[in-house]
């Protein structure tokens, strides 16, 4: 997911595939999804502290994708607080 942020205006990407999520500061690379949100509310969905439809309907959240794909993409972000990680991102605790 590439997060195109304003306010200050920033990309990053994140993708959380595989076993271990990482960040590309740079936002280089090409994304399968990409939002563009204010750095304020970019925080919060990745508190698990959005409402990410309610943010859609008001265009205060914008997506390259269509609305199914970005609620389904968001609602695997807004879960990652709630995971438990290991330090270092070795992956969910008890594993």
């Amino acid at each position: 997911v590439m997060f195109a942020t304003t306010d200050p205006d920033a990309r990053f990407a994140l993708d959380a595939r595989g076993p271990r999520a990482r960040v590309d500061a740079d936002g280089a690379g090409p994304a399968d999804l990409t939002l563009t949100l204010s750095a304020e509310l970019a925080e919060r969905l990745l508190q698990g502290r959005l409402d990410v439809a309610r943010a859609l309907r008001a265009g205060e959240l914008r997506s390259d994708r269509e609305t199914g794909m970005t609620l389904a993409v968001a609602s695997v972000l807004s879960a990652l607080p709630r995971i438990g990680l290991r330090p270092r991102n070795r992956g969910p605790v008890g594993t």
